[in-house]
């Protein structure tokens, strides 16, 4: 008689199929391009870059075997992407004809090209939410390519909203890709226990769009051009005030101790006592002490805020496939807004 799968076998497979819902019928994986930067033929597997990031693959993925001695340095592949624990991994690798890649790259031009240049574009003055697909109406102009704009927060529209002010100030009017999951979070109950909580996470892609218009607007040349230079020199601010804060911080903590040390041991001896001086100079630790609960607060509130993240999320090309959401938690599945 066949073993029994457990009770905690049978809890686990109720609850992921409670919270990672079957993908629709219509649903399919995304096809990638890239071309291919190094490949061994001794060894069997090599690397892709693909937006800009180093992808592995390997010569058992191909779909066709005969094609793995014709790939070199410099080939066209698709494929699609499967995430692994060192990263992400090409699968359905197949070898791109040049025919085949002159055809798709007609396919695949961008959308600004198609356009007319007589066409006239104008710039929505709202940050507009998008999900994978964006809305025929509107025109990509620029993507901050490898950036993330990340928020979180107890509430999925505070969180958003967040983001929303992140772009604004960025000079972007769109987020693109966006994708919220939740996280367990911790905090003390007031009667000395702990309460568990979720916390939202929301991320998204900062891009800047256009939608064309038959009156006034502004040529397809004459639109901004600078949204990837500000998201950079944006992301290399955040970074320094990060390090200014926690630098300030841990001054102000060797501050504390030396003069806690400095009080405590007052007076020292070789020194005269100050006639404004009567008793212990305890006041200055407990200033310093307040400054630091002061830098620490603003350090915890400046993490908590919208904040520029490099890299791209898997999550991200699949937003239907996992939502990461439970109904037990208050959260509608899938959560997203299109416009």
């Amino acid at each position: 008689m066949p073993a029994q799968p457990s009770h905690f076998t049978h809890y686990r497979s109720a609850y992921a199929q409670y919270q990672y819902p079957p993908r629709p019928a219509n649903d399919h994986f995304i096809h990638h391009r890239g071309r291919i930067i190094s490949f061994s033929k001794e060894r069997g597997y090599g690397f892709i870059k693909c937006r800009g990031k180093s992808v592995f693959f390997s010569g058992s993925e191909l779909l066709n075997p005969q094609e793995l001695y014709r790939l070199k340095d410099g080939s066209a592949l698709t494929f699609e992407l499967l995430p692994t624990p060192r990263g992400y991994k090409a699968i359905k690798v197949q070898l791109q004809e040049p025919e085949q890649e002159q055809e798709l790259e007609q396919k695949t031009k961008p959308a600004a090209q198609k356009e007319d240049k007589e066409a006239r574009y104008e710039i929505p003055q709202e940050v507009l939410s998008f999900n994978h697909d964006i809305s025929s109406d509107y025109l990509i102009v620029e993507e901050a390519e490898g950036y993330l704009l990340s928020a979180e927060h107890r509430s999925f529209q505070q969180a958003h909203k967040q983001l929303c002010k992140k772009a604004g100030a960025l000079g972007a009017n769109a987020l693109c890709g966006l994708f919220c999951s939740t996280k367990k979070a911790t905090e003390s109950n007031g009667r000395g226990g702990i309460h568990y909580y979720s916390r939202s996470v929301v991320t998204a892609r900062p891009c800047l769009v256009a939608r064309k218009t038959d009156q006034g607007g502004c040529s397809r040349a004459a639109l901004p051009q600078d949204l990837t230079q500000k998201v950079e020199s944006a992301l290399i601010h955040q970074e320094q005030r990060r390090e200014i804060n926690y630098l300030l911080l841990f001054l102000e903590l060797v501050a504390v101790i030396l003069s806690g040390l400095y009080a405590w041991f007052w007076p020292v001896p070789g020194f005269s006592i100050p006639q404004s001086y009567e008793t212990k100079p305890f006041w200055i630790p407990t200033a310093l002490f307040l400054l630091c609960i002061i830098q620490f607060y603003l350090c915890a509130l400046h993490a908590s805020r919208a904040r520029i993240v490099e890299g791209e999320r898997q999550d991200l090309l699949y937003p239907f496939r996992r939502s990461g959401f439970r109904r037990d938690q208050g959260c509608r599945r899938p959560y997203y807004y299109r416009r």
